[in-house]
């Protein structure tokens, strides 16, 4: 079971997973690509740390970071979520459930 699940593997979703997993939270992540939408990009320009970088570059930079912190990525997309008592089940489109607390 994980502590976090956190759907969208875009620069947000990667965030919030590289902050889970350094505070020790066994975090896994849910997108269809690597980088989310912001992959398609040909160029982004003034993002933080970077004056010019493709989409496709930062998105591998945000997945390998994440990877590195400890969170567990799929490239699944998540099709049901059900609420149990004390915590959720998800399912994906590969057929897979998955469970996590939050």
């Amino acid at each position: 079971m994980y502590d976090i699940a956190i759907i969208g593997s875009g620069p947000a979703g990667y965030s919030a997973g590289i902050y889970g997993s350094r505070y020790q939270l066994k975090t896994v992540i849910f997108g269809k690509m690597l980088g989310g939408t912001v992959s398609e990009a040909h160029k982004i320009c003034n993002y933080p740390g970077f004056i010019e970088i493709s989409g496709l570059d930062l998105g591998t930079k945000m997945y390998e970071h994440a990877k590195e912190t400890g969170c567990d990525v799929k490239f699944e997309s998540v099709v049901d979520i059900k609420k149990t008592d004390d915590h959720f089940k998800i399912s994906t489109d590969f057929g897979s459930e998955y469970e996590a607390k939050t």
